[in-house]
């Protein structure tokens, strides 16, 4: 995750009112230096207006430090359409309930066109929870979804529900899901079982492998 932390720290906002500067930044997962601006006259007004006044800078890595409501959802996918990078959070847990998420915030009569959008442009979901350790301390354990062509296919298709079979059936390194995650660290001893199994989505299907 360092190369995806590179980028979304580069991205943010700084400086004062008016000012604008641009900073060379490498990304080593996308293979290349990236040269992107940051206008930090956006640190003000509502984060759907930030959005379009740091667009208007023609960045190519913006981050949105959180998607709240449906306005600053529709004005990230336009920008991801045109080619821009975006990093953000949302307050779910899963690939699955962030895609459900981003989908659910639209009108009905829209949510078919945003499914196929969202499959297009969308590059990987990460999910992370906090766990308490057993040194006293907290664990961070993750749930990867990089977008593949089956996966594009079940969320353009409004079959997200089967997303979790997937991840729970991959062995790559760069796609497993929480449980996978959970797992390695109780077999690392860096949590207890009763951890594992309160934070797991399935803890059925954990304690088998437990």
């Amino acid at each position: 995750f360092s190369a995806l932390k590179l980028a979304a720290a580069a991205a943010l906002y700084g400086g004062t009112r008016g000012e604008v500067r641009s900073r060379l930044v490498s990304v080593p997962f996308l293979g290349a230096a990236i040269a992107f601006h940051e206008r930090a006259a956006a640190a003000f007004g509502r984060v759907a207006e930030r959005l379009r006044a740091a667009l208007r800078q023609s960045p190519d890595i913006i981050l949105l430090g959180e998607m709240r409501d449906y306005e600053t959802i529709e004005v990230a996918m336009t920008a991801a359409e045109t080619g821009h990078l975006i990093f953000s959070t949302l307050h779910t847990i899963g690939a699955a309930n962030t895609i459900e998420r981003i989908i659910d915030v639209f009108p009905a009569n829209q949510q078919r066109q945003i499914a196929v959008q969202l499959a297009m442009v969308l590059k990987a979901v990460v999910s992370q929870q906090l766990v308490p350790g057993v040194d006293g301390g907290v664990v961070p354990a993750f749930e990867l979804m990089p977008m593949t062509p089956a996966i594009r296919t079940m969320i353009r298709d409004g079959k997200t529900h089967q997303i979790d079979g997937v991840l729970q059936a991959s062995s790559q390194k760069n796609c497993f899901s929480m449980d996978a995650s959970l797992l390695q660290l109780y077999r690392q001893n860096r949590i207890t079982r009763e951890t594992a199994l309160t934070y797991s989505p399935n803890p059925e299907l954990l304690s088998k492998k437990i």
